[in-house]
C-alpha cells in the first residue's frame, strides 16, 4: 500500500497543479470580465489590476483545490486504464476500490490546507481586495456605509445596520448593543437620520437586562439623539462583512446577534460553508473515484469535461443553497452542508456498488438517459414549424407585421437575411405569406441564394425569388465535393424542387463567368439532380455547343449519361455514349461506341449486392471494320461465405472459357483453382495452396508451419479433365518447426521438419531430390554462466539427431553432440580478451549431406578488444585442432565521433593470412551524418594488387526532418566511382520533397557501360505544374526521347500540355496534345493533338 500511495501521489502532482492553475486563470479572467467596463472607464492601470488579482489569489486557490483533485482523479484513472495497470491490479487480486485510499490521504492533507487558507488568509486578503476595488475601480468616496456589517465601537459597544439608503442618507433597522457593569442595554430603531452633524434615532425601543437576563425596563421613543464615542460613518467604514472575519469572530458575532435578537443567518451560513468547503477535497474523492471507475473513461478530454460539470454542480449548488440559507428559505446550517451530504452519499453509494452488476446497470441507464434526452431535444427542435424573426424595428398594422433593419428569419431549416420583411397575417393572426426586399440572402444546408426580392407562401410552402444568383454543393461518386453557381431572372421553389427561368449554371465564381450553360429553364432538386432545357454552352461570350437537355446528378453516384465526340486519323470520327443507373443493392452501366471506320463496341456492366456478397457481370463486344465479331463476358462473385473468404471469376469469350476460384486468410493461407485456355491447349490448376507462418500452440509445445506449397496441374489438347488424370503433375514442399520445453538437464527441444514430394499421375517420380522427408531435432541443455566481475565463464551443450527418408534411397541419419566453453577476462574496463573451446562429435550414415553439424570438429577460439576514446579495436582467430592450423586473423576497428548535430562513423575490417604471413584486404565503411543528411562510403583495399580498389560505392540520403529549403524530404542517391581512372560508373537517384505548398519528385539513372542516361522531374502544387522526362545516350550524344508536360490553372478552367520529342536520327515532334477541362469536372474537356491528328470533345 505504501508503494501505491507514493505512486498515486507522484502521478497526482501535475494534474492537481494543472487543475488549480486552470481554475485560478478562469476565475481571474471572470473577475476582469465583470469589471471590464469600469476598468476602461476609470483607466485603471495594469499594476492595480495585478494588485487586485493578488489579493484574490488565496480565495481562488482555496476554491480551486477541489478542481485539481477531481481532475487528478479522472486523469490518473484514465492513464491507469489505458496502460492496463487497472487490469494488472485485478489480475493480482487487488480491487480497484483500494485506489480511494491514496486519494483520501492526499485529499485530507489538502482539506487542512484549504481550511487554513479560507479561515486565516482569505479574510485578510478579501478585506484588502474590497478596499482596493472601492478606491481604484469603483472610485467610491472614502466614507461609505456597509450593509449587514457589525461595527465594533469599543470593547463594550457594537453597532449594526441592516439596510442603507444612499440616496436619502438613511440607515434602516439599526441596533446598538452596550455591555456595562453587569447589565446589558439594547437600543433598536426603525431608522437613523443625520441632521446637520448629529445623528438621530426614530421609532425605537430601549431594553435593559441584568446579568441574569431579567428585564429591568422597556422604553419606547419617537426621536432620540445617537451619542457615540466615534463618528458613525467611520465606524461603518471599518466594519467587516462575514467573509472578512475569522471563525472566532464569526462565532462571537453570532452569539452577540442571538442576544440582540438579530437574525444571524448570514454569519451562520458563512461559518458552516467555510467548514464544508474545507472538506471539499475529501467529498470530491468520494464522488469522483466511483464515477471514474464506473464509466471507465478512456480519454483525458472526457475527464476535463466531467471535471467542469461536477465542479459546476458542486460549487454552483453550494452558492445557490447558501443564498437560500441567508434568507431563511432553508436552515442556515443545513444549507451549507447539503452539497457535501449529497455528493458524499451519492459517492458512497456508487462506491459500494463497484464491481457489482448494479454498477453496470447504472452505467447503462445513464447512457440511455443521455441518448433519450438528446433525441427528445432533437425531435422538439425539428418538429416546430414556427418562424423566428429578429430585426431593429417592427411595425404592426393589424393585417401585416413589417420588420426593418438587419432582418434575420429562421423557418424550418432555412435562414433568410434581408433589409425589410413584411409578414401578411390571416384573420386569426397566423402568418400566411412573407415578402423580403433589399439584399435578400437565403441559406439552407448546402444552398445559398442572393436576390433583390423574395415572396414566400407558408400554406403552400412556395417561394418566388427575382434576379437571383446562388451556389450549391454536392458530392460525386468519389466523395469529392463540387461547388456549382447558378443565376436566373426568376426562381420558384416548392419544397425540395426549384425551377429557374432564363438562367445559367457554371462552376466559375466570377460575376461574368468564363463559361456558362445558358438555359431557358432549369429544374433543381436538392441533393438529387439538376436538369436544364434548351442549353447553349458559352465560352466567355461566344456560343459554342447546343444541348436540348443537360442533366447532372447531385447524388454520390456516377452521372447517368455522358457523350463524347472524337477524331483520329486512323478511325476518323468517333462517337461514344455512357449510361449509368444506381440502385440500393446494385448498379447498371452501358458504354456504346462507334467509329467512322466501321468499328462498333459495347461494354455492359451489372453489379448486385447481398449484405457482404457482391456479384458483377461485364459483357464486352466489338465488331471491327472487317466484320469480325469478338466478345468477352466476365462474371465475378466476391466475398463468398466459405471457411476461407473467397471470390469466383468466370471468363467467356468467342474462343475459350475459363474460371478462377481463390481465397485468402489474413495473408497466411491462400488457395487457387484455375482453368485457362490457350488454344488449342487447356490448363488446369487443381488446386494451388500456399501457407506461411501458421502457428498452432498447445502447452507445452508450439508448432509453426514456416512454409507450405502444393500444386496439381494438368494440360491437354483434346477430351476432358477426367480422361487425363494420369497426365496430372503434383508437387509440394513443406517446412515447419516445433518447440517444446524439456525437463532437466535440458531446457528445450526444437524439431525441424522438411518434406518434398512430386507425383506424375498416380506415381512418385524417381528423383530422390524431389521425394523425401527430413526430421532434424536439437536438444538444448542449460547454459551455466559464472561472473566473477573480472572474468566470465559460460558453457553450452546441444545433442542433435536427424533422419532422412526417401522411397528411392536408403535411410540416412545423423547423431551429434556439440559442446562449447568460453572464458572472458576483463582486467580493465577498456580491455577484454576471451579464450574458448568448441567441439562437435558426429556420427553420420547415408547419402543426405545437408544435416547441420554432421562433421567432427574441434577448435580453440581467441578474441580481444581494446577501447580508447572514440574507437574500439578488436581481433579474432581460431586454431583448428583436427587440421592443426590457424585461421585467418580478423582485425577490426569501430570509430564514432559526435559533435552537436554532426556525427562521423568509420568501421574497418582487415584480414591477415597467417599462412602466407601477409595482409589480404581491408574493408572500409565510412559514414557522415549531419541533421537529416547521411553519406555512406564503402570500398575494399586489396593488398599486393595492381588495382587495390575496384570501385567505391557511395550512398547519400536526406530523409525525415526538414533540410534547408526541402520539407519532409525522402531522397536517396547511390553512385559508384572507379579509382584508376577516376570516373563515374553508375548513378541511381530518386526522391520526393516539398517546398512550401508544392511537391517535387525526381528520378535519375546513369550507366557508363551502356552510355544510358534517364532523368525525370515532376512538380505539383504550383501554377503551372510541370514535368520533364529525358532518355538519352551519352556516347555518342543522342536524345532518344524528351517529354515535357505543363498544367496551368485558368481560373475555373485548366489547361494541360503533353509533348514528346525525338532526335534519333533527326529531330521530330511525336506528340503535342492540348487539353482544356473544367477544374471541378476534369472529365468535361476539349482536347486536340495537331501532330497525331486527334481531337476529343467530352462536355455532355
Amino acid at each position: 500500500m505504501k508503494i501505491l500511495i507514493k505512486y498515486i501521489a507522484k502521478l497526482s502532482l501535475n494534474p492537481i497543479l494543472v487543475g488549480l492553475a486552470g481554475f485560478v486563470i478562469f476565475a481571474a479572467v471572470e473577475i476582469l470580465y465583470q469589471l471590464s467596463d469600469l476598468i476602461v472607464r476609470h483607466r485603471v492601470s495594469i499594476l492595480i489590476l495585478f494588485k487586485v488579482l493578488y489579493y484574490y489569489l488565496p480565495y481562488f486557490v482555496s476554491m480551486g483545490i477541489p478542481v485539481g483533485v477531481l481532475l487528478a482523479i479522472f486523469w490518473i484513472l484514465t492513464q491507469l486504464a489505458n496502460d492496463h495497470e487497472l487490469m494488472a491490479l485485478q489480475v493480482h487480486g487487488v480491487s480497484p476500490r483500494v485506489l480511494i485510499v491514496p486519494f483520501l490521504i492526499i485529499a485530507a492533507g489538502l482539506s487542512g490546507v484549504t481550511y487554513l487558507l479560507s479561515d486565516r488568509v482569505v479574510p485578510i486578503y478579501n478585506q484588502k481586495a474590497r478596499q482596493a476595488l472601492s478606491k481604484y475601480v469603483y472610485r467610491q468616496p472614502e466614507v461609505f456605509i456597509s450593509e449587514n456589517v457589525v461595527a465594533k465601537i469599543d470593547e463594550s459597544q457594537y453597532f449594526y445596520v441592516k439596510r442603507y439608503d444612499k440616496r436619502e442618507g438613511t440607515l434602516h433597522d439599526v441596533i446598538l448593543f452596550k455591555n456595562e457593569s453587569g447589565e446589558e442595554e439594547i437600543i433598536t430603531a426603525s431608522r437613523v437620520v443625520r441632521e446637520g452633524n448629529t445623528w438621530y434615532m426614530y421609532d425605537g425601543r430601549l431594553y435593559r437586562v441584568d446579568s441574569e437576563g431579567l428585564l429591568k425596563f422597556d422604553v419606547k421613543f419617537n426621536r432620540v439623539e445617537l451619542n457615540l464615542k466615534e463618528d458613525l460613518e467611520t465606524l461603518m467604514r471599518i466594519g467587516k462583512s462575514p467573509k472578512d472575519m475569522r471563525s472566532e469572530e464569526l462565532k462571537s458575532r453570532i452569539n452577540t446577534f442571538v442576544k440582540l435578537g438579530v437574525d444571524p443567518a448570514p454569519w451562520v451560513v458563512e461559518l458552516h460553508t467555510r467548514y464544508s468547503l474545507s472538506l471539499g477535497p475529501v467529498i470530491i474523492v468520494l464522488a469522483g473515484i466511483p464515477l471514474s471507475l464506473i464509466f471507465n473513461l478512456k480519454s483525458k478530454s472526457w475527464g476535463v469535461i466531467l471535471t467542469f460539470v461536477i465542479v459546476v454542480l458542486y460549487q454552483g449548488s453550494g452558492a445557490w443553497l447558501s443564498a437560500m440559507g441567508k434568507e431563511r428559505l432553508l436552515d442556515p446550517v443545513l444549507a451549507a452542508w447539503i452539497p457535501d451530504i449529497s455528493f458524499a452519499c451519492t459517492g458512497t453509494f456508487l462506491y459500494i456498488l463497484l464491481d457489482t452488476p448494479a454498477a453496470y446497470k447504472i452505467r447503462e441507464f445513464l447512457v440511455k438517459f443521455l441518448l433519450v434526452t438528446v433525441l427528445v431535444l432533437c425531435v422538439t427542435s425539428f418538429a416546430s414549424d414556427s418562424i423566428q424573426i429578429s430585426a431593429e424595428r417592427v411595425f404592426y398594422t393589424g393585417s401585416t407585421v413589417t420588420f426593418c433593419g438587419n432582418v434575420t428569419a429562421f423557418y424550418k431549416e432555412a435562414e433568410i437575411n434581408a433589409s425589410t420583411m413584411t409578414v401578411f397575417l390571416t384573420e386569426d393572426g397566423k402568418a400566411h405569406e412573407a415578402e423580403c426586399l433589399g439584399s435578400v440572402n437565403y441559406r439552407k444546408e448546402d444552398v445559398s441564394i442572393e436576390s433583390q426580392n423574395l415572396r414566400f407562401s407558408f400554406q403552400e410552402s412556395v417561394a418566388v425569388m427575382m434576379q437571383i444568383r446562388g451556389k450549391t454543393v454536392y458530392e460525386d461518386e468519389k466523395d469529392k465535393k463540387h461547388l456549382m453557381y447558378f443565376s436566373a431572372e426568376e426562381l420558384t421553389s416548392n419544397n425540395q424542387i426549384s425551377e429557374m427561368k432564363l438562367g445559367y449554371i457554371t462552376t466559375c465564381d466570377l460575376e461574368k463567368p468564363h463559361y456558362r450553360l445558358q438555359a431557358l429553364n432549369v429544374e433543381l432538386k436538392e441533393n438529387e439532380y439538376l436538369v436544364a432545357y434548351d442549353v447553349v454552352m458559352y465560352i466567355f461570350e461566344a456560343p459554342t455547343i447546343y444541348f436540348p437537355i443537360y442533366f447532372v446528378s447531385l447524388k454520390d453516384e456516377p452521372q447517368p449519361f455522358s457523350f463524347m465526340v472524337g477524331y483520329s486519323k486512323e478511325k476518323g470520327m468517333t462517337f461514344e455514349t455512357e449510361y449509368n443507373m444506381t440502385f440500393e443493392d446494385g448498379s447498371v452501366s452501358a458504354l456504346i461506341g462507334y467509329s467512322q471506320d466501321g468499328t462498333t463496341y459495347t461494354d455492359l456492366k451489372l453489379a448486385r449486392y447481398w449484405d457482404d456478397l457482391k456479384a458483377a457481370l461485364n459483357y464486352e463486344r466489338e465488331t471491327s471494320n472487317d466484320q469480325r465479331n469478338t466478345y468477352n463476358i466476365v462474371g465475378e462473385l466476391d466475398n463468398i461465405p466459405l471457411p476461407i473468404p473467397s471470390k469466383l471469376r468466370v471468363n467467356f469469350d468467342d474462343e475459350k472459357i475459363g474460371f478462377l476460384l481463390e481465397g485468402s486468410l489474413e495473408k497466411k493461407l491462400r488457395y487457387q483453382i484455375l482453368r485457362t485456355v490457350d488454344p488449342p491447349s487447356i490448363h488446369w490448376t487443381l488446386p494451388y495452396i500456399e501457407a506461411r507462418k501458421l502457428t498452432l500452440s498447445s502447452t507445452p509445445m508450439l508448432f509453426v508451419v514456416d512454409s507450405f506449397s502444393h500444386r496439381t496441374v494438368a494440360q491437354y489438347d483434346e477430351g476432358n479433365l477426367f480422361e487425363h488424370f494420369d497426365d496430372m503433375d503434383t508437387s509440394g514442399r513443406f517446412r515447419s518447426h516445433a518447440n517444446a520445453s524439456m525437463p532437466e538437464p535440458f531446457t528445450s527441444l526444437r524439431v525441424d521438419i522438411l518434406n518434398s514430394y512430386r507425383f506424375n499421375g498416380r506415381f512418385l517420380t524417381d528423383n530422390p531430390q524431389e521425394n523425401y522427408a527430413v526430421l532434424d531435432m536439437n536438444f538444448a541443455s542449460a547454459r551455466p554462466k559464472i561472473d566473477w566481475g573480472w572474468a566470465e565463464l559460460s558453457a553450452n551443450n546441444n545433442i542433435l539427431t536427424g533422419i532422412w527418408l526417401s522411397p528411392q534411397q536408403d535411410l540416412s541419419y545423423r547423431l551429434a553432440d556439440a559442446f562449447s566453453l568460453s572464458v572472458k577476462f576483463k582486467p580493465l574496463k577498456v580491455m577484454s580478451f576471451s579464450v574458448g573451446y568448441s567441439r562437435t562429435e558426429a556420427f553420420w550414415v547415408g547419402t543426405y549431406s545437408r544435416f547441420s553439424n554432421n562433421k567432427d570438429s574441434a577448435r580453440i577460439n581467441l578474441s580481444a578488444s581494446l577501447s580508447v576514446p572514440t574507437t574500439i579495436f578488436g581481433f579474432s582467430t581460431h586454431y583448428d585442432i583436427l587440421e592443426s592450423e590457424w585461421s585467418k586473423l580478423n582485425l577490426t576497428s569501430d570509430t564514432r565521433i559526435s559533435m552537436y548535430d554532426t556525427s562521423f562513423l568509420a568501421k574497418t575490417r582487415t584480414i591477415y593470412d597467417t599462412k602466407a604471413q601477409n595482409f589480404e584486404s581491408t574493408s572500409f565503411d565510412i559514414r557522415f551524418l549531419w541533421l537529416s543528411l547521411s553519406h555512406k562510403t564503402q570500398f575494399t583495399w586489396k593488398y599486393n594488387q595492381e588495382r587495390p580498389v575496384d570501385f567505391i560505392s557511395n550512398t547519400l540520403q536526406i530523409k525525415g526532418k526538414d533540410f534547408f529549403f526541402m520539407r519532409t524530404p525522402s531522397v536517396k542517391i547511390v553512385y559508384k566511382l572507379s579509382v584508376e581512372p577516376f570516373d563515374l560508373l553508375s548513378l541511381e537517384a530518386k526522391g520526393t520533397f516539398k517546398i512550401e505548398k508544392s511537391s517535387h519528385q525526381f528520378s535519375a539513372l546513369y550507366l557508363k557501360n551502356s552510355s544510358r542516361l534517364n532523368f525525370s522531374y515532376k512538380a505539383t502544387g504550383l501554377d503551372p505544374n510541370f514535368s520533364v522526362s529525358l532518355s538519352m545516350k551519352t556516347d555518342p550524344l543522342l536524345v532518344n526521347r524528351l517529354e515535357i508536360g505543363l498544367e496551368k490553372n485558368l481560373h475555373c478552367w485548366g489547361m494541360k500540355l503533353e509533348s514528346s520529342f525525338k532526335a534519333d536520327p533527326t529531330f521530330s515532334v511525336e506528340r503535342l496534345s492540348f487539353k482544356f477541362y473544367i477544374n471541378e469536372f476534369p472529365n468535361k474537356s476539349f482536347s486536340f493533338d495537331p501532330v497525331q491528328g486527334e481531337m476529343d470533345i467530352s462536355v455532355f
